[in-house]
């Protein structure tokens, strides 16, 4: 029971720190501030956002973030996973 008080807790000070003062539950978080927010780095930080809400039952905006990502960086999603691929073999 306290672990998942203390996991819930972390989650949450995820979330606070990619959303900062926008509000999740109201829908006023898009991917699209994630790109704004962290520009080169907002492949990874899309990720992480899509992680936290999975692991906390979101899933309307895990398959928002998700597709976000494959639209925005499939070429670099596609190049990593040949990467992985290779690395593997």
């Amino acid at each position: 029971m306290l672990f998942t008080f203390l996991l819930l807790r972390r989650f949450s000070e995820a979330e606070a720190i990619f959303v900062g003062g926008a509000s999740c539950k109201t829908g006023g978080f898009q991917p699209k501030d994630v790109v704004t927010k962290f520009g080169d780095a907002s492949c990874f930080a899309l990720q992480i956002m899509a992680k936290v809400y999975g692991d906390t039952e979101r899933t309307s905006q895990v398959k928002r973030f998700f597709s976000s990502i494959d639209k925005k960086f499939s070429l670099t999603l596609k190049i990593f996973r040949r990467l992985s691929a290779k690395r593997q073999l």
